[in-house]
């Protein structure tokens, strides 16, 4: 080999790769000492399956409903949600979700009109939010 600076790379399946410069003298020899960490576990997915608008009285209701890949709806995700409606009114929303991967917000009187609802947040600790999956917004329109 020719003296020089060289990238060394070792890995194994299951590890994450590490690369280290390693610097060869001519007629020499050269040692590097690697450590490797195994792969972090694969992150859980989770989308919106539903986004729902209630009549409940004079009041609306905008339910959303959280999934995961592994085991159906997730218990704990905190759920962002912006509320605009055509009078010109908007509401922000933020709440977590209960074990049937739910969380509810109320408009009280909420006015007759169009409603346009978005998630603006979805997070829960070990998981992402894969928004290729699921909705993020949905319109809805309330009469009187």
């Amino acid at each position: 080999m020719l003296p020089g600076t060289y990238q060394v790379t070792a890995g194994k399946e299951g590890y994450v790769s590490v690369t280290s410069a390693v610097a060869v003298a001519s007629g020499g020899t050269a040692m590097a000492n690697f450590s490797l960490n195994p792969n972090p576990p694969p992150t859980n997915a989770m989308w919106v399956d539903n986004i729902r608008f209630i009549k409940n009285g004079k009041n609306l209701v905008v339910e959303v409903r959280v999934v995961v890949t592994a085991s159906g709806v997730l218990l704990g995700a905190n759920v962002g949600l912006r509320v605009e409606s055509s009078s010109g009114r908007a509401w922000n929303f933020s709440g977590t979700t209960d074990t049937a991967g739910l969380v509810k917000f109320k408009l009280g009187k909420a006015p007759v009109g169009s409603y346009w609802a978005a998630v603006t947040n979805l997070a829960c600790s070990g998981f992402t939010w894969d928004m290729s999956k699921g909705i993020s917004a949905v319109s809805y329109a309330l009469s009187g």
